[in-house]
């Protein structure tokens, strides 16, 4: 990392970024029957506890690491206020990665 002549950091070398969008369907409830639904928010948010920073996602050659996930977008799809569960959620990743060709490597097992 360095800076340039304005101060912005810039960062040098060969790492890939992949943008994996996410995308839950739940089952809306009324607030008052709520485990008649399936909260949409709370199963992307699982998704989100098991992936943040996750040092098991962190690719690693020949000694390097890549920084590990990180969210940058989590929200309902709700379009106003209502007493019901969110019956959608999405949010959107960085994961970056050494390889090239968007081969998902041997960990591709633990996103599913």
């Amino acid at each position: 990392m360095s800076r340039d002549e304005n101060g912005q950091e810039v960062f040098l070398g060969s790492v890939g970024k992949c943008m994996p969008v996410v995308l839950v369907q739940g089952r809306t409830a009324h607030v008052s029957r709520c485990f008649d639904g399936l909260n949409a928010v709370g199963v992307l948010g699982r998704m989100f506890e098991k992936t943040e920073l996750s040092a098991e996602f962190a690719e690693v050659f020949d000694g390097e690491v890549c920084m590990p996930p990180t969210w940058l977008n989590f929200k309902d799809l709700k379009k106003e206020y209502d007493v019901s569960v969110p019956a959608r959620a999405a949010g959107y990743l960085s994961v970056l990665s050494f390889r090239s060709g968007g081969d998902p490597g041997e960990n591709a097992g633990a996103w599913v």
